[in-house]
């Protein structure tokens, strides 16, 4: 199915080179649920445990969690 993964890095620069330090990727997964609505999965995958770790103190799990909320109030309000 179309449009079923989001999927964006900053593992490249401007005209698609390799970054030299890249932090991230993030998968975002989206399927239909079960009994209506829009399974969202949000997966981060980091270059090293030290990445992982300077993303977590910047307030990784707050901000995803807060930007899931922000999508989920929108979607109630296409209704």
């Amino acid at each position: 199915m179309p449009q079923e993964k989001l999927v964006f890095t900053d593992a490249f620069s401007e005209g698609w080179k390799p970054a030299p330090e890249p932090f991230m990727t993030a998968i975002l997964l989206l399927a239909d649920a079960p009994e209506g609505g829009t399974l969202y999965t949000a997966i981060a995958r980091h270059r090293n445990p030290d990445s992982r770790k300077t993303h977590e103190n910047m307030g990784f799990y707050e901000g995803w969690g807060t930007v899931a909320s922000q999508l989920e109030a929108y979607a109630q309000g296409l209704r």
